[in-house]
């Protein structure tokens, strides 16, 4: 009902006839379901089965949990931390809605689709013509994930990055360092696995 008034809304109107670069404009809602429990369930599991009303218009609704936010909260604290004082921005996928020349490639502000999302895909600019690509998987740390993660972090605007951290809630260097070295193998382009590294972005002393 929320996103029914809004598309009703003058701040609506404004926003779109204000702009001349929106060429498709969608409506959709975003649900905080927050609370202050330590240890929160997973309410997407919850909600697997439910069926929203059929009787309202809009483009989808993005469900935000406190395990959604606590993975946002510590992949931006781990880039943070790892790279302190230096410029950090959301890197943005090449879709069929921003694949011109002309569309920003990278910013502050955090698209909404991200919420939906189990990768979030970081830059930051480590020196005038240096950049770090950090990939942060809400998934735990497996080495078919890993290869996926890489092979997108290749792919993501030609390589542009100087090196590429990719990050799991769980990674444990004693563990999975020899599965990090075999999905290495899988590419073939030294350059680009020796620049990169795998860590755990959970604060944690293990590395």
């Amino acid at each position: 009902m929320a996103i029914e008034s809004f598309k009703k809304s003058e701040i609506r109107t404004k926003t779109i006839n204000s702009r001349s670069d929106f060429e498709t404009v969608f409506d959709r809602g975003v649900l905080f379901w927050l609370n202050n429990v330590d240890e929160p369930q997973d309410i997407l599991l919850k909600l697997l089965n439910l069926e929203a009303p059929k009787d309202f218009n809009h483009d989808g609704i993005f469900l935000v949990d406190n395990k959604k936010i606590e993975f946002f909260f510590n992949a931006i604290e781990f880039v943070r931390y790892r790279f302190p004082n230096k410029i950090i921005e959301f890197t943005y996928f090449n879709t069929g809605l921003n694949s011109d020349n002309a569309a920003p490639k990278n910013g502050t502000i955090m698209p909404v689709q991200y919420l939906a999302s189990n990768i979030l895909p970081i830059r930051v600019q480590t020196d005038t013509d240096k950049n770090t690509l950090i990939l942060c998987s809400k998934e735990n740390f497996e080495e078919d994930e890993l290869i996926k993660l890489i092979g997108l972090a290749k792919n993501i605007t030609a390589n542009y990055q100087s090196s590429t951290i990719v990050a799991f809630p769980d990674y444990n260097k004693l563990s999975h360092k020899q599965l990090v070295d075999s999905a290495k193998l899988v590419f073939e382009e030294a350059p680009f696995t020796n620049s990169l590294s795998v860590e755990n972005f959970n604060p944690n002393f293990r590395s």
